[in-house]
């Protein structure tokens, strides 16, 4: 069984290291390293479990490449000019404003 302790401490940084920009953001690699040490120190794990959590992880997130959705802001035209947000499976319909969609007031 592969060491998910270390998967998400290590998707943890990643995400922090992403959406932060600060100079300081790298430091979050502190806590995969932490976690190595800790699971190996207290032999919850091997070293091939923390491997293998992160292979698990490298799948997953290449898996999901390409796939995050970001939140529906109405119905504006999404980058690929689909005709629709990148969040909502609606089709737009270019004759609706946002004072004609019930509920928006």
């Amino acid at each position: 069984m592969p060491g998910l302790h270390v998967a998400w401490a290590t998707r943890c940084a990643v995400a922090v290291i992403t959406a932060t920009h600060s100079r300081w953001r790298h430091l979050a690699w502190l806590y995969p390293t932490a976690t190595v040490l800790v699971v190996l120190a207290s032999a919850n794990h091997f070293l091939l479990d923390a491997a293998g959590g992160l292979a698990v992880l490298g799948l997953g997130l290449l898996g999901t490449a390409g796939k995050q959705r970001g939140p529906c802001h109405g119905h504006g035209e999404s980058a690929a000019g689909l005709g629709r947000s990148a969040a909502c499976s609606r089709p737009v319909s270019s004759s609706r404003t946002r004072a004609d969609t019930p509920g928006t007031g």
